[in-house]
């Protein structure tokens, strides 16, 4: 901007434009020859960076194998954000792979993620992430941004699993799945990855082909509780129960239409906590049951240890409550015998009842047991000795 226009002439005679000019790009004008032409051999900072974007851009769009037009559409979003400085404080490499997936995300049939940037930066993807969200609200292309489609993805992660010439017949039956999946309300809110991991390991297993959910995750770059989540999920819908030949014929012309899985996964978890404490009661009643048989089968000193904690007051009320234990029954034959072998030896003792005199006889033969057992007894006389009676 200058206040009058002034020319000059060089030695040939030639009228020309004295000044600089200055770019909308650029952050000062470049110095001009006597002739008019500018002075090469220079650049400034924003030409700099500029070249420098343009490099990392087309090397990350060769490692995921884009096009040409991916470099100009992203060198398009990475001069707005030199624009804004946007630049300042961060990396240019990640200012770089993010403008790369703005240009991507603008585009219907995208098959880029933004894990497969991190991994070639290796860095953390919520970190790239972070820096596209910062971007996308600056530059306003909230509107601008399409959704990832599932499947668009498919086809790409079909092809790393290496099914061979059925990789299109795969692929195929996984779209198919997908959309009985979308009609069951299981798309919503979830990642593409993972619901394309659930649906090819289903759509393999319908075509004899062994993935694992180790092997598919290596492709999706998900969690192995992610793939398993979105295989439960499915599992309780309407077109689980179909057979694989009713699947690939009507499996999308079903009518019926499963709940969200939050909608089913109260349910469940209500059912979970009901059988825990279903659960925990019959244990506790298995436990007192326990408790009552090891009272009844434990041995007279656990008996004895146990009652001695009882108090006087229960141990005199159930004294109280006992009935007396009955008489031993005793033969009468067995006791006039008795009498009679006892009235033999005594003598005058013969002449009192034979209870009594049984009586006797059994104290007789318990004091016999302690204090008399060298005395002989009238059956068994003591052998007779030499001079002795």
């Amino acid at each position: 901007i200058t206040s009058e226009v002034t020319f000059g002439e060089t030695s040939t005679g030639a009228a020309v434009l004295q000044g600089s000019y200055v770019g909308a790009d650029q952050s000062y004008s470049r110095l001009n020859a006597p002739g008019g032409s500018k002075i090469t051999g220079g650049m400034d900072s924003r030409e700099v960076t500029e070249a420098n974007g343009r490099r990392l851009v087309k090397t990350y769009t060769d490692a995921l194998q884009l096009g040409e037009s991916f470099i100009d559409d992203a060198m398009q979003v990475f001069k707005l954000a030199i624009g804004h400085n946007f630049i300042q404080g961060r990396h240019t490499t990640h200012v770089a792979a993010v403008c790369l997936y703005i240009a991507c995300r603008r585009r219907d049939d995208n098959r880029i993620m933004l894990i497969d940037l991190s991994d070639i930066l290796r860095i953390n993807v919520f970190k790239l992430g972070q820096i596209y969200s910062a971007l996308v609200a600056l530059l306003e292309l909230r509107g601008n941004i399409e959704p990832i489609n599932a499947e668009s993805l498919i086809y790409r992660f079909a092809q790393k699993l290496e099914f061979g010439d059925a990789t299109y017949r795969v692929a195929k039956e996984a779209v198919q799945v997908l959309r009985r999946m979308d009609r069951d309300w299981m798309m919503i809110g979830r990642r593409p990855a993972g619901v394309c991991g659930a649906a090819l390991i289903l759509a393999a297993r319908m075509n004899n082909f062994r993935r694992t959910v180790r092997e598919v995750v290596y492709v999706v770059k998900v969690t192995d509780m992610t793939i398993e989540k979105r295989l439960e999920e499915f599992k309780y819908t309407e077109s689980s129960k179909l057979t694989v030949a009713e699947f690939r014929n009507h499996g999308d012309r079903l009518e019926t239409e499963c709940d969200p899985p939050a909608f089913y996964a109260q349910f469940l978890e209500r059912k979970k906590r009901r059988k825990r404490v279903k659960t925990g009661t019959a244990a506790d009643e298995q436990t007192s049951d326990s408790e009552q048989d090891h009272e009844t089968s434990a041995t007279p000193s656990e008996t004895s240890r146990r009652g001695s904690t009882a108090t006087n007051a229960q141990q005199a009320q159930a004294d109280s409550q006992a009935m007396p234990p009955p008489p031993i029954p005793i033969d009468p034959a067995l006791v006039a015998i008795s009498g009679q072998r006892l009235s033999e030896l005594q003598g005058p003792e013969a002449l009192e009842p034979a209870a009594t005199v049984g009586n006797r006889g059994l104290k007789r033969k318990r004091s016999g047991k302690n204090g008399d057992q060298g005395k002989p007894s009238p059956d068994h006389p003591e052998p007779q000795r030499d001079g002795q009676p």
